[in-house]
Order: C-alpha cells, then sequence, then structure tokens
C-alpha cells in the first residue's frame, strides 16, 4: 500500500511538472510574440517619424529662410569688463531678492545705471536702440 501511495504521488508530482513546463512554454511564447509585436510597433512608428521629418525638410527648403548665423554678433569682451567693473556687486545683490517684482525693478535700476555709465565714457552710442527687428518677409506660396 505504501508502494502504491508512493507510485500516485510521484505521478501527480509528475503530472504537475508536466503542465508547469506547458505553462512556462505558453507564457514565454506569449512574451516572445509580445516582444516581437511590440518590435514591429516601434519600427513603424520610427518609419512614420522618418517621413514626417522628410516632409518637414522638403517644406523649410520651400518655404523657409536661410539661417542667419552672421546676424548674432556678440559685444566685445572689453564691454564685459566694463560691466562688471560698474556692477559686480550690485547686480549680485539684485539676484538675491526673493520677490520677483522688487528684483526686476532692482535689476531694471541697474540696467539704467550701467547704460547711463557707459553712454557718458563713450562706449555704447546713444542713438542706437538695441533690439529692433526689421519686417519678416514671408517666402511660402500658398498657391499650388
Amino acid at each position: 500500500m505504501v508502494q502504491a501511495q508512493e507510485l500516485v504521488s510521484l505521478r501527480v508530482m509528475q503530472e504537475i511538472d508536466r503542465q508547469a513546463i506547458t505553462s512556462n512554454n505558453a507564457k514565454r511564447g506569449i512574451v516572445t510574440l509580445l516582444q516581437r509585436r511590440s518590435f514591429q510597433a516601434i519600427e513603424i512608428g520610427h518609419v512614420a517619424v522618418r517621413n514626417i521629418c522628410l516632409e518637414v525638410e522638403t517644406f523649410v527648403k520651400k518655404c523657409g529662410k536661410p539661417k542667419m548665423l552672421d546676424a548674432i554678433k556678440m559685444p566685445p569682451s572689453e564691454l564685459y569688463k566694463h560691466v562688471e567693473d560698474i556692477s559686480q556687486y550690485e547686480l549680485v545683490k539684485a539676484l538675491q531678492i526673493r520677490r520677483k517684482i522688487p528684483r526686476r525693478k532692482a535689476l531694471s535700476a541697474l540696467e539704467e545705471k550701467v547704460i547711463c555709465i557707459l553712454t557718458e565714457s563713450g562706449y555704447v552710442l546713444k542713438d542706437r536702440v538695441p533690439g529692433i527687428a526689421e519686417g519678416l518677409i514671408d517666402n511660402c506660396d500658398d498657391k499650388k
């Protein structure tokens, strides 16, 4: 009788192992299928994004303006030294103000002071106003 019980428990254990292996194989197959579908979705998305980028590039070539890299001119380093000499400690103090409006007022006052000192010294021309933009011209034709 003991042998019969051992034989039954051995067969039950074998059946459980077989079902576990089958279950693991099924899970592995599902995971593999999901990975393949994910890779396919990524590949389709990549192709779509590449096509969109190509269309944007052709649109920019047709309607866009060339980059104006030479339009941005940095002030001379000598001017940086003068501004630093004039406002170094006051600028640090103004930037340490926590509230936005008082900080903005302090920076504006400091800016006026620096511009006043520089124009009196002859470093900056008074009649030249920085930041004036010329009118933009649209080269893109909407007609097809």
